[in-house]
């Protein structure tokens, strides 16, 4: 992931989970926090570029988390306050969420993992078998 540029965590402060600009400019105030709702998870844009809320909060606090994955503990993507916010790896993302699916799709199941497909079954026997052997190799779990 683009590491968060030095120059936007000096322009920022952190007060309740929310940022907030240090120095007003053109459409930027200093009194109301920095959040875009037209996104997935909140963003902010710094010199054209825009960084997840999260991982600014974060880095704030911890330092740059660079490839690993800034996770909500509590599953709230709104919520930034950096007590609920931990710098985990995809894999452990991906066990935090429940994912691994069985689908009824036509005449068979369909196993998913997030968005991943793992393929169309027959029976949902199979389907299971597939589910479980999924779950082994990626979530490296039994």
């Amino acid at each position: 992931m683009r590491p968060i540029p030095q120059g936007l965590l000096d322009s920022v402060r952190y007060e309740n989970g929310n940022l907030y600009w240090i120095i007003p400019r053109q459409g930027r105030s200093t009194s109301r926090p920095i959040c875009s709702d037209k996104d997935r998870y909140a963003s902010i844009c710094y010199e054209g570029e825009k960084y997840q809320l999260s991982r600014v909060v974060y880095a704030l606090h911890h330092g740059d988390p660079g490839e690993l994955i800034v996770d909500h503990i509590n599953l709230d993507k709104r919520d930034n306050r950096i007590e609920n916010l931990r710098a985990i790896t995809q894999t452990q993302n991906m066990n935090n969420h429940p994912g691994l699916n069985i689908r009824k799709r036509g005449n068979g199941f369909t196993v998913c993992v997030g968005r991943k497909y793992h393929g169309h079954y027959k029976t949902y026997e199979l389907a299971l078998a597939a589910k479980l052997k999924a779950r082994k190799e990626i979530l490296n779990v039994a």
